[in-house]
This record gives C-alpha cells, structure tokens and sequence, in this order.
C-alpha cells in the first residue's frame, strides 16, 4: 500500500485545484499533478481521482486530513473499577 499524503500536501493539492480551476486553466487537473511533482519531488505523484476525492472530502467535510483515522480497527474497552471512575469524571 502506497504511504499517504502528509496534510500539507493535500491542503497544496486541494489549494491548487481551486486556484488553476476559478484561473479557467485548461486540463488543470494535470497542472496540478505538475505542480505537485515539481514541489514534492520525493512524494509520488497522486492519480486525478485522487486529487478529485480529496476536493469532494473538503467540500463535504471542510477539512483534508484523514478523518477515518482515528477509528479504525477493534473498539477499545474499559473495565475495572478505577478505570470506569476515571472514564465518566468530569474535568472541567
């Protein structure tokens, strides 16, 4: 599996398509994989659906982090009863 953008990278790239799509640049999707490349040479260069997806996420969610991130996997469980205090206290 291929590493994941950095959410620098995905702000430029979310960034970029906005600026080169309202300029009315032609194929802008390509310029944008372009300027991806020119300025993260070490990063692999993500396929126009990807680039797609990633505006789609920040027009339905305003936000181009990994939002699946934090649950995935086994949900964790609490038990004990020094664990189950600590869990429903209230810290204000």
């Amino acid at each position: 599996m291929a590493p994941q953008f950095t959410n620098e990278q995905r702000r430029f790239l979310v960034t970029e398509y906005e600026r080169l799509k309202a300029s009315g640049t032609y194929n802008f999707v390509t310029q944008v994989r372009q300027n991806f490349a020119a300025k993260y040479p070490e990063a692999r260069v993500p396929e126009p659906i990807s680039i797609l997806r990633m505006v789609a996420k920040f027009q339905t969610h305003n936000t181009v982090s990994n939002i699946n991130q934090d649950f995935c996997g086994r949900p964790v469980t609490v038990t004990g009863p020094d664990i189950q205090a600590e869990k429903y206290e209230c810290k204000v």
